[in-house]
């Protein structure tokens, strides 16, 4: 999805800018479910965590404000702004497929990795924070392709994905 992202005009397309985002956020929502499988001891203490504490264990407050700062630190064109967050999106699939693989590494593996300085709670946590970041710049690029009108963002209804699911605009 990334690289047809960058096609002309399809950052104006409201089904494509919805999924891209919907694939950040799912990206969050599946790694606060890794990490609450992680730190559970059993299925009660699983769901307990899962829907009374999520649906994310990272700073989302403290993530978007990081992303808007260095946002608002770029001067750069309106295509640069989209090459750079289909770039992104890549190296976030890259990182988190790298970040995973070390999660289920065999133990000679962990002692070694590119990530052996984490644990895999705090490896989950990373692709959380890594997702959430991206999730904000995607909607920061898509209000601007918009006039920076926010309430012009399109997402994906919080459903499977599937030829059903609708384009919302939630910051309406």
């Amino acid at each position: 999805m990334g690289a047809q992202y960058a096609a002309a005009g399809v950052a104006n397309d409201d089904w494509a800018t919805a999924r891209l985002t919907f694939t950040s956020l799912k990206f969050i929502s599946g790694g606060y479910r890794e990490q609450c499988l992680l730190e559970s001891k059993d299925t009660d203490s699983y769901l307990r965590m899962r829907h009374q504490q999520g649906p994310s264990s990272v700073d989302v407050v403290g993530v978007a404000a990081d992303e808007l700062a260095y946002a608002f630190a770029l001067r750069v064109g309106q295509a640069t702004r989209i090459r750079t967050i289909v770039d992104r999106t890549l190296a976030a699939n890259e990182t988190n497929l790298a970040v995973h693989k070390f999660i289920h590494a065999d133990a000679a593996s962990l002692a070694t990795g590119a990530y052996s300085d984490l644990t895999a709670v705090e490896a989950v946590r990373f692709t959380q924070s890594l997702w959430t970041s991206l999730a904000v710049a995607q909607i920061m690029v898509a209000a601007s392709v918009r006039e920076y009108d926010y309430a012009k963002v399109p997402l994906l209804e919080p459903a499977s994905l599937s030829e059903s699911t609708r384009v919302q605009y939630p910051f309406a």
